[in-house]
């Protein structure tokens, strides 16, 4: 009986090894990730930028042309404050999964199907990119009509600070 129990504490315990060893070795590989990923460029600069939600009053401005003036006109007062460089505005933060997503590039012609890329879809105003320091690759520009979007139901302003 003693031999028994021997035998299934010393199977426990190189169980219990090889569990710790399993969580060390992930653990590590974890870390290894999350340091790649602090390191890795977002692709704008956030440096002296500041954000600010602006949140339309759906009683005060019911419909998307009176938003629209709302909008232009606080980012018009933003651009002439004392202490700003460059204002710009899209209709979600970054990374904020608040976005429109998307997909790009989805096609069907004929039997072949072509998959699209996943992607990221924000509505940019004026400024934006440049107040964001944003290396743009490639843009579908579709004019500044974008702020009658019905869609758009809060600007986000950045602000970039002298």
């Amino acid at each position: 009986m003693t031999g028994s129990r021997d035998r299934l504490r010393a199977v426990l315990v190189a169980i219990e090894m090889g569990m710790a060893a399993t969580l060390v070795i992930v653990g590590g590989q974890l870390l290894a990730s999350f340091i790649s990923l602090v390191r890795t460029d977002p692709g704008f600069t956030a440096d002296r930028v500041l954000a600010s939600v602006i949140i339309a009053d759906q009683t005060r401005y019911p419909t998307s042309s009176l938003r629209a003036q709302l909008y232009r006109r606080v980012l018009d007062g933003v651009r002439g404050a004392p202490g700003i460089e460059i204002a710009g505005a899209i209709d979600a933060l970054p990374y904020s999964g608040e976005n429109h997503g998307g997909v790009i590039g989805a096609a069907n012609s004929g039997a072949q199907k072509i998959d699209g890329v996943p992607a990221e879809i924000d509505l940019v105003g004026t400024g934006y990119l440049e107040t964001m320091d944003v290396c743009l690759i490639q843009a579908i520009v579709s004019g500044a009509s974008h702020l009658q979007n019905s869609r758009v139901r809060a600007l986000h302003l950045y602000f970039l600070l002298e």
